[in-house]
């Protein structure tokens, strides 16, 4: 700093001053509010939450879990139901935690039963309903009603 030799430079140098820290004073109160506003918890779920959404490998493992940990816990409810026998509840535990180890360590092979079954489960469903839709025809052909030949037949 350089030496002031009047009191009115002095006095002008201590306005400076005060005001240089008024500001800074200032600027460092609003980087406080933005810090404790960016800690806030819901701030930080908020964040991981768009990380997260952003994220595909994110996504895909968060759903493996899910799925795998929701497979493993029907697989122990539904062999275990309402039972209190000590050892059914324990290889209910043990089939919970197999199912979900193997879900979770080969979601490829699980994805493509899965896709297999709704293939077959969609294959029934739509020869149920042309079962039906046959069905009516006949009846149809046999009140007399109108005159619809039935293909199939």
């Amino acid at each position: 700093m350089q030496t002031l030799n009047s009191s009115e430079e002095l006095s002008a140098a201590i306005a400076r001053l005060k005001l240089q820290q008024r500001e800074q004073g200032n600027e460092l109160k609003a980087e406080f509010r933005m810090a404790y506003e960016s800690l806030k918890p819901i701030k930080l779920v908020l964040g991981l939450m768009k990380e997260i959404s952003q994220s595909p490998e994110v996504k895909s493992t968060l759903v493996n879990t899910s799925v795998s940990l929701g497979a493993g816990l029907l697989t122990k409810k539904i062999y275990q139901g309402s039972s209190h026998n000590p050892f059914r509840r324990l290889v209910g535990t043990v089939l919970q935690y197999t199912v979900t180890n193997a879900i979770h360590n080969h979601p490829k092979t699980v994805n493509l039963i899965g896709k297999g079954i709704m293939g077959l489960f969609s294959l029934a469903m739509s020869r149920r309903a042309n079962k039906s839709s046959a069905a009516q025809v006949k009846y149809e052909k046999g009140n007399g009603v109108l005159a619809i030949r039935d293909n199939k037949n």
